[in-house]
Parts: structure tokens; C-alpha cells; sequence
């Protein structure tokens, strides 16, 4: 069954490239630019054909836009998918998040408006690390560099994927393959978000640590999100001026998520 769902997966997401030319740059390897905040590019891994797995990465500048955290029991929901959850809060882009138990409750911190609705998970080799934010801007750090004060939203996962622009050696099971979600800070400070997008078998650990160390993207900090059946990222940008460009897509999951990350439009942007 998992394996139908990859094909229809990569079936999907390959159809949906080729009908609108969603993400075709002016040259190879181009970030393609939506706005002055939001930027869009397409990478692939080295291998050919059926192996070859490609990954959608959004970045922004933050200049028009801030990250929270969503929560799904904050629209009457136990769990939902990240296009359900971005349309309920006008998002420009949702993205899963938490690894979550079979009863849909979330791993790890959660913290949305200051407000913590999840504690901190210390142990295990999995749940490494912290994507926060903060007034003086976003970070991610180590599990028990972990302090709540000052923050404003924060969401633990794993493994930590780059620390200081080098891949964070001695993960386990690095070579599995899998779909994969998740959210890095680049070398000058902005956020870039990124989602397997097509594929049967995904991509391992390993070779998405070499993407997100590209000089295309220049990972400073990474973090790995839920991956397989929860790896799930939508994407709805209108055009805020006639030199902005629209973009509607949704890379599903098989499974709905209790909590995401979106990026929202700052209140005076």
C-alpha cells in the first residue's frame, strides 16, 4: 500500500509540474522569484530515472512574512493536512512538522504565541533538535540549548541535519530512503522550507544533507521534519503587485498532521 502511494504520489506531483510549468527557471538551478520576499527553486539528486528524487525548497527574507506554528485542535481538528490547515489562516506556505504518537499527539515542544502546548522531549537519538523563534529572529538549536524564554514559537523534530554550515555527522539509519520534509537558515539569516516532491523511493539522509550544502540553497542550520507519509507542504501565493508572480501547489502526504509550520504576511507588510 505505501508503495502505491509513492507512485501516485510522484504521478501526481509530476502532472501538476508539467500542466502549469510551475517551477520552470530562467536558467538551470535559478531560484525563481514569486516576490521580493518569496523565492522557489527545484533540486534533484544525482541519480537518473526512476531513482532520481527531486525537492521543492520556498525561501523568504522574512521581510514580508513571519513563521508560527499551526495547530490542528486550533481549528477543531485532531489532525488535518497542511493544505487544509494553511487555507483556515490564509498561508502562503504550511509544512508539517512534530513527529506524532498513533493517537495524532504530537512529539515535542510546541509553542505557539508563547504559549507552551507541548513539553520538551529530552531523550532518544531522534528528536534533536528546536526550530524557534524569537523577537530577534529564528533559530535552530540543540534539544537542550532549549530555554523558553523569549519565545514566541517553537517546534522540536529530527535529526538535526546541518550545525554551522556542516553536515551533523553519526546519524542513524542515514542511508534509508525516505520522503522528507523540512526547514533550514541560510547563511544570511532567511528561512527556506523544502519538501520531497517526487520520487518512488525518496532520498536518504545523507544526500539530503549535500543538497541543503549546495550553493544554492547554503544551509547554515538544518533540521529534518516528519518524513514519510507525513511529509506534506503547500504552497498558495496570489501576487501582491503586478511584478509578482502566482503560485498554487499542494505536495500531499498520506497521513494528516496534528501540527505544521506556516509562514503567514506580517500584519504591516
Amino acid at each position: 500500500m505505501k508503495f502505491l502511494f509513492s507512485i501516485l504520489v510522484f504521478l501526481f506531483s509530476f502532472s501538476a509540474f508539467a500542466q502549469e510549468n510551475l517551477l520552470r527557471p530562467p536558467a538551470q538551478h535559478e531560484w525563481r522569484a514569486l516576490s521580493q520576499d518569496l523565492e522557489i527553486l527545484e533540486l534533484g539528486t544525482d541519480e537518473s530515472g526512476i531513482f532520481s528524487s527531486k525537492v521543492l525548497f520556498l525561501r523568504s527574507a522574512l521581510k514580508q512574512h513571519r513563521v508560527v506554528v499551526t495547530r490542528a485542535k486550533d481549528f477543531s481538528f485532531q489532525k488535518a493536512t497542511v493544505r487544509a490547515l494553511a487555507k483556515k489562516q490564509n498561508a502562503v506556505l504550511t509544512i508539517n512538522a512534530n513527529f506524532f504518537d498513533p493517537k495524532s499527539n504530537p512529539l515535542g515542544i510546541v509553542v505557539h504565541r508563547g504559549i507552551v502546548f507541548n513539553n520538551l522531549h529530552r531523550g532518544g537519538n531522534v528528536l534533536t533538535g528546536v526550530f524557534q523563534v524569537k523577537d530577534t529572529g529564528l533559530s535552530i538549536i540543540p534539544r537542550n540549548k532549549f530555554s523558553l524564554e523569549g519565545i514566541l514559537e517553537a517546534v522540536q523534530s529530527g535529526p538535526r541535519l546541518i550545525y554551522n554550515g556542516r553536515e551533523v555527522d553519526g546519524l542513524k539509519q542515514s542511508q534509508e530512503t525516505s520522503r522528507r520534509a523540512g526547514v533550514c537558515i541560510d547563511n544570511i539569516g532567511r528561512v527556506v522550507f523544502f519538501c520531497t516532491n517526487s520520487g518512488f523511493i525518496g532520498l536518504s539522509l545523507e544526500q539530503l544533507q549535500k543538497l541543503l550544502l549546495r550553493p544554492e540553497i547554503q544551509c547554515k542550520d538544518a533540521l529534518n521534519l516528519d518524513g514519510g507519509g507525513s511529509a506534506q507542504m503547500y504552497i498558495k501565493y496570489n501576487g501582491e503587485s503586478s511584478q509578482d508572480q502566482s503560485l498554487s501547489l499542494f505536495i500531499p502526504g498520506r497521513d494528516e498532521v496534528p501540527v505544521a509550520l506556516s509562514l503567514i504576511e506580517k500584519e504591516d507588510a
